[in-house]
């Protein structure tokens, strides 16, 4: 993956050879992606509680039902919960990723949208000098994945294992 570089969008962005009407459409076409990433970034995060909801529903379903059989062990209880936090990791990297990706691409568009509206200040809005500042974009990913999905599947994971004990041993 190439790494978000700032030279290379200025330098696109000084050597375009957009003119008149073309200008305010393609600020509006990026603004519309801007919006988009940022939104998809939004469901995913929705997407991801439910997610694990079902996963949690169905490890307790399976291991807690009945008394006897395979669950009815600890270890077996154990080794089941110990493959589910193996897909909750996978998963949960998964979608991480997807979140990295859309929030990526969302400060690319930005620092695009930003350059161009330096460039053509009298035809597009710009709308960091609107609020005062310049965004900075960085290059990585903001805090709202850094620990948002790898909360959530330890304290999934937490919970199965904390009840198997309480179940077997209270």
């Amino acid at each position: 993956m190439k790494e978000f570089n700032a030279k290379d969008i200025k330098k696109v962005v000084d050597e375009s050879k957009i003119q008149g009407i073309n200008i305010r459409d393609t600020a509006l076409i990026i603004q519309n992606n801007i919006a988009r990433m940022n939104e998809n970034s939004g469901r995913l995060k929705a997407l991801y509680l439910p997610y694990i909801g079902i996963i949690l529903t169905m490890m307790f379903t399976l291991a807690f039902s009945c008394d006897i059989g395979w669950f009815s062990e600890i270890l077996h209880q154990t080794y089941f919960g110990l493959i589910m936090a193996l897909v909750i990791g996978i998963s949960s990297f998964v979608f991480a990723y997807l979140d990295y990706k859309y929030l990526m691409n969302e400060r690319k568009l930005r620092f695009l949208y930003d350059k161009l509206a330096d460039k053509y200040n009298e035809s597009v809005f710009d709308i960091s000098s609107a609020l005062g500042s310049k965004n900075n974009c960085s290059k990585k990913a903001g805090w709202s994945i850094k620990y948002y999905y790898l909360s959530i599947a330890i304290t999934a994971v937490v919970a199965y294992f904390l009840v198997v004990i309480l179940v077997n041993y209270v």
